[in-house]
């Protein structure tokens, strides 16, 4: 659900601001800053990283326009979100390919001393993770608020139905834990090289389509089920936030189709 989630929630975080250029800008910046500050990078390594991140954000305009024309054209009040999903999977899944590509890249240049420190955040996150029926009912009425304003009180039962199917699913929780798992151990591997080579061999895929919407099949239904119980202000809300959406990705195009100046 993870891939498909991001898909439909990704413009969530992007609100309407009057500082839109500057923040885009310096997005690169703020997002190697981040990573480093979380990884914990030497100097060498953060500059990389930073003209990585950099070079990625000029790398997609064909992806981008055309998934800026699949949310154009959509209409939450009819269109499928499963045949949305079909339309710009392949286009976002380049993008993902390329972040997987510097992510990979990433941490292959991490030593054994950022490495155990990374193991160490990984553990408390996933001690803190919560996988009960009200924490995960929580953060899906969190994000559906945000898109659509609140829910009716039958939107709150479907979206609680929709978390008891998934936790009746037990392959999701054990495939979700089944990833993290592995990454620990890969993070522990001592040798370089194997450990180099154990990245690129586990974590460099992107989930193809065909396995996207399988795993999602039970998420479709429930947004078609959605859908359908949307009131206008809702509607009207969730067009407001597409349209901010949209002003972000055309100052995007505009603003990397050169190279940012950084004196």
């Amino acid at each position: 659900m993870k891939q498909v989630l991001y898909f439909l929630f990704l413009f969530v975080f992007l609100s309407s601001c009057s500082y839109r250029e500057t923040i885009l800008r310096k997005a690169p910046d703020f997002l190697s800053d981040k990573i480093e500050d979380y990884l914990e990078l030497d100097e060498a390594q953060e500059e990389e990283l930073r003209s990585q991140v950099t070079s990625s954000f000029f790398e997609h305009h064909k992806e981008v326009i055309i998934l800026r024309k699949i949310l154009a054209d959509y209409d939450i009040t009819k269109d499928s979100l499963r045949k949305q999903v079909v339309k710009g999977y392949p286009p976002y899944s380049r993008v993902l390919k390329d972040v997987n590509a510097i992510s990979i890249e990433v941490l292959s240049k991490l030593d054994s001393k950022q490495r155990k420190e990374l193991v160490e955040k990984q553990k408390k996150a996933n001690e803190k993770r919560e996988t009960d029926l009200k924490s995960y009912k929580k953060r899906g009425v969190d994000r559906l608020s945000r898109l659509f304003g609140e829910l009716t009180p039958k939107q709150d039962i479907l979206v609680e139905k929709l978390v008891v199917d998934y936790l009746k699913k037990k392959e999701n929780l054990k495939a979700s834990s089944a990833w993290r798992k592995k990454f620990v151990e890969t993070l522990k591997i001592d040798d370089q090289i194997a450990y180099q080579e154990a990245l690129k061999r586990n974590f460099s895929d992107v989930e193809n389509l065909k396995q996207v919407l399988k795993d999602n099949e039970y998420f479709f239904k429930f947004f078609d089920e959605f859908q359908k119980s949307l009131t206008s202000k809702q509607v009207e809300k969730f067009n407001k936030k597409k349209q901010e959406v949209l002003a972000w990705i055309d100052l995007y195009l505009k603003i990397y189709k050169t190279p940012i100046n950084h004196t």
